[in-house]
């Protein structure tokens, strides 16, 4: 079954969105599939800013994990008994987990191109998400087929480059 959206706009506006939230979430499988701690991916990890609150929580939670010897399992285990209370974290935590016992070696395999692809897709959201805002808000206020036509190329052409 085809699921587009119903509205045109709301397919750029997710492919942008999540542009950058898949982007922090393969750093934070890099990051807790790099422990026992490595201080290499660390470094690289602090130069970045999430742009999600939840990514960034659970960003700041290990960065300040002082247990320098534990596996991503036991990390993951830390991160379910402090954000328990949280289900919008406790979904991220879950995806977080899933991904690691599924892809643990490619993490490490990966690292350059994952680091490199994520700060791409982060700093084309802050650079571009005005620019889709606007464009979004054209389109929902555009009356001709012509005009809409040429926005929605103009916001193709945005998220392709």
């Amino acid at each position: 079954q085809n699921l587009k959206p119903r509205v045109p706009e709301d397919a750029f506006k997710m492919h942008s969105i999540e542009r950058f939230k898949h982007a922090e979430l393969e750093l934070l499988s890099l990051y807790i599939s790099s422990f026992p701690f490595s201080n290499e991916i660390k470094e690289e990890l602090s130069k970045i800013k999430f742009l999600d609150e939840k990514h960034s929580l659970i960003k700041d939670y290990l960065d300040n994990a002082n247990e320098i010897n534990i596996s991503p399992g036991e990390i993951i285990n830390k991160l379910i008994v402090e954000f328990n209370e949280y289900k919008h974290i406790m979904s991220v935590i879950t995806d977080l987990a899933w991904r690691i016992e599924t892809e643990e070696n490619n993490y490490s395999k990966n690292k350059e191109k994952i680091l490199t692809e994520a700060k791409e897709w982060i700093n084309w959201w802050v650079k571009h998400k005005q620019k889709m805002k606007n464009l979004t808000d054209l389109l929902k206020e555009c009356k001709n087929g012509q005009e809409e036509k040429e926005i929605l190329t103009q916001m193709i052409n945005l998220v392709k480059n």
